[in-house]
């Protein structure tokens, strides 16, 4: 049978404050127990995949301009490189999780880490959790398998017991 947590450390003094609360709070807690019931949790985090400098584009000539102009046009041409190819990196995370999303019940995305922060990859594009019936893993996991594309990388982790679904929504 599924659980439905509680705040970590929750503590009550005693049996009557228990009985309170799942007294006030049973509709919640059932509609929690519904939700999960028969579904696991998939992890699912996608890294950019860093390109050889062949694949992201070509110099422009600047055979004709001075020394400054073509220092500035080359600085230009690699922003604009990178710009394009971080659209297309986060264009491939919103349409694997948009793949995702329709293989699933139900998804989380979590925001992503300051790049930063330790222990962070700097290449996160998606962190996300998803929320799979039993019965459909493996049309969930067929679906992420035959997600290709060049600019990101994917890891998934589970299936986990449904963590990230099973919250109360706060009174």
């Amino acid at each position: 049978e599924p659980v439905a947590p509680l705040r970590l450390a929750t503590v009550y003094l005693d049996d009557d404050n228990v009985r309170a609360l799942l007294h006030t709070r049973e509709a919640a807690f059932l509609a929690v127990l519904d939700r999960i019931r028969g579904r696991q949790e998939w992890g699912v985090k996608a890294f950019a995949v860093s390109l050889p400098e062949s694949d992201a584009g070509e110099d422009g000539d600047d055979a004709e301009l001075g020394p400054g102009a073509a220092y500035l046009l080359r600085k230009r041409e690699v922003r604009d490189r990178t710009s394009r190819l971080r659209r297309k990196v986060h264009g491939a995370a919103e349409d694997l999780h948009r793949l995702l999303t329709g293989s699933a019940q139900d998804s989380r995305r979590y925001a992503l880490q300051d790049p930063r922060l330790p222990g962070r990859p700097p290449d996160l594009v998606l962190n996300a959790a998803y929320l799979v019936d039993d019965g459909s893993s493996a049309a969930f996991r067929s679906a992420l398998d035959g997600y290709l594309s060049p600019y990101i990388r994917v890891e998934l982790t589970g299936p986990w017991a449904p963590y990230s679904f099973a919250t109360l929504e706060e009174p």
